[in-house]
């Protein structure tokens, strides 16, 4: 406000209003053109600090093969298994949950539900993440989620909705370049860039690969948008498609929080039969009203 006095001190002088000309002709002159010019002096940003780009590393050779055969080892078709979640946290004691998770039919289609006695979790996905649903609670009202709030925890504090899109080996994937960085006698340890929505969480990672070129554990260090974590994969079983998971652990880094996740695989009749009781033991809940032009089905 002072400022703007100021100038208008100045200026008022030099300027002769005649009849008909406005006061805001006058006042048209002492407003910047540009918005922001007039919050140079303000206390606060005029926008939101964005985390710093994180950094390409140059593939080399040892690494790029070392991905593309743990690529080839793990399965990734279409599964649908049975989850059991347990959570850990240092305020909020533990408690488990149990559902379904489903990745499939359609390629990038993947879904999650979540149960338990008094809390509830239901998370639809397609186009790998691109478009997201999510209801939390036993009876939570269903709501798209914004591309800002995937970044957010969701059914445990140490797991996020990005995580939910590409577990379990997606982060081997869209990296902006990989180094090996060090070999143990039963492991071989990359250093990853992260790409697209990952580089706005973390500002780098460490995949642990064993010599069987399954992946063994991610550590996620954090850029400030999101702590850092670590996600380790105990075990695994051997399908025709490859070896799938069935355990996966989340901790966060300060150790006051963990979320385990052991799944077993379902074949199409068992899914069949699950799915009927669960029809008939609670009410279903309406889907997501997908975009339309966004599935893959839909191209």
């Amino acid at each position: 406000m002072r400022h703007l006095l100021s100038v208008s001190a100045r200026l008022l002088p030099a300027i002769h209003l005649r009849r008909g000309r406005s006061l805001v002709a006058v006042l048209a002159l002492m407003i910047p053109a540009h918005p922001l010019s007039a919050q140079e002096d303000a206390p606060y940003p005029a926008y939101e600090e964005a985390p710093e780009a994180v950094a390409v590393i140059p593939n080399d050779l040892p690494a790029t093969l070392l991905l593309a055969r743990a690529k080839e080892h793990h399965h990734e078709d279409a599964f649908t298994a049975e989850v059991l979640c347990v959570r850990e946290s240092f305020l909020g004691g533990r408690d488990s949950l149990r559902g379904v998770f489903q990745s499939g039919p359609a390629p990038g289609e993947r879904r999650l539900t979540l149960r338990g006695p008094a809390d509830g979790f239901e998370w639809w996905s397609r186009d790998d993440g691109a478009e997201q649903w999510a209801r939390e609670g036993v009876s939570g009202r269903l709501r798209r989620l914004a591309p800002y709030s995937r970044k957010k925890p969701a059914f445990s504090p140490d797991i996020s909705y990005e995580d939910l899109a590409r577990l379990p080996f997606g982060y081997l994937e869209d990296h902006r370049g990989a180094q090996r960085a060090r070999a143990h006698d039963s492991a071989v340890v990359l250093r990853l860039a992260p790409g697209g929505a990952l580089a706005t969480l973390y500002a780098s990672l460490e995949a642990v690969i064993g010599r069987d070129a399954l992946l063994r554990q991610v550590v996620f260090t954090g850029n400030g948008t999101r702590p850092s974590k670590t996600m380790r994969v105990g075990r695994y079983v051997a399908t025709p498609a490859g070896a799938f998971p069935t355990e996966i652990v989340f901790a966060s880094a300060d150790g006051l929080s963990s979320t385990r996740l052991y799944l077993t695989m379902l074949r199409q009749e068992t899914v069949r039969d699950k799915a009927d009781a669960a029809g008939g033991a609670r009410p279903r809940f309406a889907e997501p009203h997908w975009e339309a032009g966004r599935g893959v089905n839909d191209r």
